[in-house]
């Protein structure tokens, strides 16, 4: 070691010097491009929780719009299938009073497909991505799909709507099809509500009832369906006294 030191000039020392004060500067800029790298991801994955939050609140409004609904629905769904019934029979389709349809409303994930393109799922703990992910796959995945699919049976079973009286074989055919249809997706969609509504509820997000922007709306699930219960799908399907 002595012979180093004096080996060690201060003239052989200054390029050693040199290469240290590089190394040295290389290694505080790679720590301060980490942390600075840290902080921009941590701002990032706070600014998509915001949004995905809130993306989940207007969806949970959305399937508890649903959940009120069901028993008008699935009474609603009773009463055409008697029509129905009536009408493969050969009797007459009296005139309706309003066939109405549930509620439809498009079920929004923009925010977390945002999130999942940008890797924000690489910087969050990997069990509330997951979460995330969950409650997106059955709001979006599930309930979200089957949306269009039913309510193209509730448009085909429009058709009673425009024709009261003695309808054809065929046609009763058709519409008893749809109906079956029709009511099998009202099961299912009011099973996947309650099981979307869960999964974004143990994220602790709480229901946006102002989703559509009206100081007037409910905020619960009872004043929802007091609220749903005056409206078409509610009503009597057959006007008083129709024949």
């Amino acid at each position: 070691m002595r012979r180093f030191w004096n080996w060690l000039t201060s003239e052989r020392a200054k390029p050693l010097r040199d290469v240290g004060s590089i190394v040295l500067g290389v290694l505080i800029a790679l720590g301060i491009g980490e942390i600075a790298d840290d902080v921009r991801w941590r701002f990032k994955v706070r600014d998509a929780e915001t949004a995905m939050r809130a993306e989940l609140g207007a969806i949970r409004r959305t399937l508890n719009e649903r959940l009120a609904a069901n028993d008008c629905i699935m009474r609603r769904l009773d009463a055409i299938g008697g029509v129905l019934r009536a009408a493969a029979a050969g009797q007459p389709v009296p005139k309706l009073a309003n066939l109405a349809a549930p509620p439809y409303r498009l079920i929004e994930n923009t925010a977390f497909e945002v999130a999942r393109d940008e890797g924000v799922s690489l910087h969050m703990p990997r069990e509330r991505w997951r979460m995330y992910a969950a409650a997106y796959g059955m709001a979006s995945g599930f309930y979200g799909s089957f949306a269009d699919p039913e309510r193209a049976r509730w448009d085909t079973l429009r058709l009673l709507d425009s024709t009261p009286g003695t309808i054809s074989s065929d046609l009763a055919s058709t519409l008893l099809v749809a109906w079956s249809e029709a009511r099998a997706y009202a099961l299912r969609q009011n099973a996947l509500a309650m099981q979307s509504d869960k999964a974004i509820a143990t994220l602790g997000v709480p229901i946006d009832w102002q989703f559509d922007m009206d100081e007037g709306d409910p905020r619960s699930l009872a004043e929802q369906k007091a609220r749903y219960a005056e409206g078409a799908m509610c009503k009597p399907l057959i006007t008083p006294g129709a024949v």
